[in-house]
């Protein structure tokens, strides 16, 4: 069924004038004639009643004609939809985030400063850094938001977006102790949980070892 005949129908339709149809449509009458018999042949069903130089439409064209009316709005939505897909100005964005993203305000600063399109829809992602890797690898994310990057590549395009201190934190009655290897040395240390491998927490056992402890296996 072809598309410029059912325009040429919604035209008629709402008209009900072949002339004034035809006139608008920027045709002659003759060819526009021949299209609506056209497609009352391909369908099957009588769309309008002729009545000398007027055209009615039919129950059935009046249903028909709704049905018309509604597919070629969504033609022109999907039509629009699918240049905005080209231009970068519709479709779907998968951002991977680690928690620290979050706390440190780097996440909410992000989605703020995207200057995205209302039809472009955000999804949003808690991933560890590794499996923000893998899921750039496999194209199930478009943007990651991680710890700790992968080596330099031209497999991904890296950018160092925020850094976050390492701390001591110490009793009030050792604020004067200066943090040496030697002050720190057999000093009690709190931690949390060890996770696996690869994790932020293992980056700052490493530089705490590398540091104070070079002897100490992390």
């Amino acid at each position: 069924m072809d598309i410029r005949i059912l325009r040429s129908f919604a035209v008629v339709g709402e008209l009900e004038h072949i002339g004034q149809a035809a006139e608008k449509l920027h045709i002659s009458s003759s060819p526009l004639s021949r299209q609506i018999q056209l497609l009352e042949d391909e369908l099957g069903v009588e769309l309008f009643h002729r009545e000398k130089k007027r055209l009615r439409l039919t129950s059935e064209g009046k249903d028909f004609l709704g049905e018309v009316r509604a597919f070629l709005k969504h033609h022109d939505r999907l039509k629009d939809r699918g240049k905005n897909l080209g231009k970068g100005l519709a479709g779907r964005l998968d951002i991977g985030y680690v928690e620290a993203a979050i706390h440190s305000r780097l996440l909410p600063e992000t989605l703020a400063r995207l200057d995205c399109s209302p039809d472009v829809d955000i999804h949003l992602h808690a991933f560890r850094s590794k499996q923000q890797i893998e899921s750039l690898r496999d194209r199930t994310i478009d943007l990651a938001l991680l710890h700790t990057p992968p080596e330099e590549s031209d497999e991904f395009e890296q950018r160092k977006v925020f850094s976050e201190p390492i701390v001591l934190a110490m009793p009030v009655n050792k604020r004067l102790l200066l943090p040496t290897p030697e002050t720190l040395d057999r000093q009690p240390w709190i931690a949390d949980r060890r996770p696996k491998p690869g994790s932020a927490y293992s980056a700052a056992a490493r530089l705490c070892g590398e540091r104070f402890y070079p002897e100490y296996p992390t």
